[in-house]
């Protein structure tokens, strides 16, 4: 590591003047938080509550259980006479208090009672009875009849011909007697019957007989086949040669008048000529003709006959003036025809028949008949009526109901009485409500019953439902998360609270009015080292080296060339009397001396790639040379005496307080002052650190001030003499100021990330090191320290260039 400090006036004014930097001092956050909501009482309540969430916003979400519970109650009251009662009672119940509840009876069973009346003469007058009792009472009822049966009868009238015609005498019948009927055949029909003719040859002859017959008779008529001929498929061949076929082919067509078509054979360039289906003169036609060629052929039945006779058939018909006027169409040209029936019957006479009806109306029903002079009888059937009828009310429980169907008959004078059924009811009932979850809601139930002075009480049922938070996440700095959470709130009316799970930094980012070449160009004027070329060659002329001695002779400084001659590139500069560096020997005639030398000049790559925050993301460690030093992290004091300052550290162990009153006091990160005093004392082991005597005074010092290489121990424990740290927690607290003032703290330097401190884009002439890798490589011990802790706030200060 190397340490440089210049003291150039015109570079400080120009620094001074220009490089002010444009700074926004509002920090980003990048923690990443959860949000929980208060409890909600259920597993499925908050199964639906967080299905509703993650349908309404898209975000990720669960639950987890609080480990609370809330109690189930049930209110059980006193008992209410009459189940129409307390059915009134729970439905008044459940409006006001939104609480579902049943009933359950009390006591023995006791038997339900029907009211029986005496008997009313006619089914007419008991239907408006019952009506009447049922408009009074609000109870059904039904009758049933008493006394002897009568057999009803139905009228038979004689026969309609024509069913139009018995159709108007129904609706007549019915019109004038209201006697429900309907009409049927009396069993007396007339049968159709058809011409059937001789057969004839063709079907266009027969097609033209019939086109004859149609228009002269004009009785509707039909065709069909009578007898039928077999049809065969005629081949010839074979003929040698297509053209020679394709001749034949025509010469059959101008013989015969039959197109024909020709198929190869079986032999190349040999042809058969087959013909359509044929059969009859057609058959013996083509046939004679081949015999008379002499060509050879075959003739196959294609298993499908035609028809060759035809019978002509009339539609059926009922009229015998018109089946003479057929028949005699044929017999006038002496053709041969017949009439034939066809069994089909034509029912035409119908009688009208009544329903089963009371004396009284097949009186009322034949008088119709007689009055019209129509016969007409009766007949009786196995259906009874009756004339008097008992009404038979519903079975009743509750005395009330009873009395009050009774009382509907003796008010009116007419005898009735009640009688036990074998139903049994129940008429003392209490009410138990569903499960009520939590105290509340059971105390605001129960009010139901007190205010209206009813017993009841509230008891726990043994059961209970648990009580889950949602959790929604993770979102990305803490305002926002509480932004997200307001909404969560003022959404669904969720109490929520922020929760961070993933500790992040707090970003703000700082502009120094400068391009990344700007600070480049500064930078290379200020000579950055790097042990990247520490393997490479080095030369410096000879006369500027005392081999002896190994040390640069030369004043006030020499050039080291990246080869023998002075017109090799220039890859350091070394002071007078330095001597960090070993000769390896001279090279040539001896004017040269290769050394090994392991600082060089950086060259502007790599400056570049160490000076570009852009190099170093957030989830690397190197980011941590942006940490803002400051700016204490809010450390949990328990934790890092747990986890880092413990046993382990000697005199440092349980004193993470001082760390954070030195924080606290100077605005100084509080890991940044453990990690350095681990270093310094050796992890509380050193004698500084565990207490030397000075002056008599026993003084400690945990950060090495005034420890000098000559005299370590005495220098410094004179400088915390002169300081006054007599206490392990005095050297905390006092060395953090020293640290604090140099660069830190400085407000002319503004040095607070170990960025800065190497590169100090403010003043760039006041660096910590040279080193161009400083600043990334200075981050170990701190960043690990950091991995073991779980509370925490980083804040990051990132410098951004034009």
């Amino acid at each position: 590591m190397k340490k440089i400090i210049y003291s150039f006036l015109p570079v400080t004014l120009f620094l001074i003047v220009f490089l002010i930097p444009s700074k926004s001092f509002a920090y980003t956050d990048t923690s990443i938080y959860n949000i929980e909501t208060s409890g909600i009482v259920g597993e499925q309540n908050t199964q639906n509550a967080l299905q509703k969430l993650r349908q309404d916003t898209g975000w990720w979400a669960t639950y987890k259980p609080t480990g609370a519970t809330v109690p189930y109650y049930q209110i059980n009251s006193g008992g209410y006479y009459g189940e129409d009662n307390v059915k009134a009672i729970i439905n008044q119940f459940q409006q006001t208090t939104g609480v579902n509840a049943s009933y359950r009876p009390i006591g023995d069973p006791v038997p339900y009672k029907q009211v029986v009346s005496g008997g009313y003469y006619g089914e007419d007058y008991v239907k408006n009875i019952i009506q009447a009792f049922q408009n009074s009472t609000g109870f059904s009822a039904t009758y049933q009849p008493t006394g002897a049966g009568i057999q009803k009868k139905r009228i038979i009238s004689g026969g309609y011909i024509g069913e139009d015609n018995v159709k108007q005498v129904l609706q007549k019948f019915q019109a004038a007697t209201g006697i429900p009927a309907k009409y049927e055949s009396n069993g007396q029909y007339q049968e159709y019957y058809q011409l059937v003719s001789g057969g004839y040859y063709g079907e266009d002859n027969v097609k033209s007989i019939l086109q004859n017959f149609v228009s002269q008779t004009g009785i509707p008529a039909t065709y069909v086949p009578s007898a039928y001929i077999d049809t065969y498929t005629v081949l010839t061949g074979g003929f040698v040669g297509e053209a020679n076929t394709q001749s034949i082919v025509s010469q059959i067509k101008n013989d015969l008048g039959l197109v024909v078509k020709y198929v190869p054979g079986f032999q190349p360039n040999v042809f058969n000529i087959v013909f359509d289906p044929l059969s009859g003169d057609s058959l013996t036609k083509v046939t004679n003709y081949l015999d008379q060629k002499h060509w050879w052929y075959s003739k196959t039945n294609t298993g499908k006959p035609v028809p060759l006779y035809y019978n002509i058939v009339s539609d059926p018909s009922l009229d015998k003036g018109q089946l003479d006027k057929a028949l005699g169409f044929f017999q006038q040209r002496n053709w041969w025809a017949t009439v034939k029936p066809t069994g089909q019957k034509f029912y035409n006479v119908f009688q009208i028949v009544s329903d089963p009806i009371t004396d009284e109306l097949t009186s009322k029903g034949l008088n119709f008949f007689a009055q019209n002079g129509w016969w007409a009888t009766s007949q009786s059937t196995n259906e009874l009526y009756y004339q008097y009828y008992n009404i038979i009310s519903e079975p009743l429980l509750e005395k009330e109901k009873v009395d009050k169907a009774v009382n509907f008959f003796k008010n009116n004078g007419w005898w009735v009485t009640s009688q036990d059924t074998n139903k049994t009811g129940y008429t003392l009932f209490w009410i138990t409500s569903d499960p009520i979850l939590g105290s509340d809601n059971a105390a605001n139930a129960l009010k139901f019953f007190t205010n209206h002075n009813w017993y009841a009480v509230s008891q726990p049922t043994g059961k209970s439902e648990g009580v889950y938070k949602i959790v929604v996440g993770g979102f990305q700095g803490y305002d926002a998360t509480l932004g997200y959470a307001n909404l969560i709130t003022s959404t669904y009316g969720w109490q929520t609270t922020p929760v961070k799970v993933v500790n992040g930094p707090q970003v703000t980012y700082t502009n120094y009015n400068l391009t990344l070449n700007d600070m480049l160009n500064l930078e290379m004027g200020l000579s950055p080292q790097t042990e990247k070329y520490m393997n490479d060659p080095a030369y410096i002329f000879s006369a500027y080296i005392d081999p002896v001695n190994n040390i640069i002779t030369a004043d006030p400084t020499v050039n080291v060339r990246s080869g023998p001659g002075t017109n090799y590139s220039i890859v350091s500069k070394l002071n007078k009397g330095y001597s960090g560096f070993k000769i390896v020997g001279k090279v040539g005639n001896g004017d040269w001396t290769q050394i090994s030398l392991r600082w060089k000049n950086a060259q502007p790559a790599d400056v570049q790639y160490y000076l570009d925050p852009n190099n170093f993301p957030s989830d690397s460690k190197e980011y941590f040379q942006f940490l803002k030093l400051s700016s204490p992290a809010g450390i949990n004091v328990d934790e890092v005496n747990t986890k880092i300052l413990n046993a382990n550290t000697g005199i440092l162990n349980g004193r993470a307080a001082a760390f954070v009153q030195a924080a606290k006091q100077y605005n100084i990160n509080e890991m940044y002052l453990i990690s350095h005093a681990l270093l310094e004392t050796g992890n509380g082991s050193s004698a500084l650190a565990k207490g030397v005597t000075y002056n008599g005074q026993v003084v400690y010092n945990m950060y090495g001030y005034g420890a000098f290489d000559s005299c370590p121990l005495q220098c410094g424990a004179k400088t915390a003499y002169d300081m006054g740290w007599f206490t392990p927690d005095q050297a905390i607290i006092g060395g953090a100021a020293l640290i604090g003032s140099g660069y830190i703290n400085n407000a002319t330097f503004q040095q607070d990330t170990l960025y800065k401190m190497r590169w100090n884009p403010v003043n760039p002439y006041h660096q910590y090191a040279t080193d161009i890798a400083w600043s990334a490589a200075q981050v170990n011990s701190i960043y690990n320290l950091y991995k073991l802790l779980d509370n925490y706030t980083l804040y990051m200060d990132i410098p951004v260039y034009k």
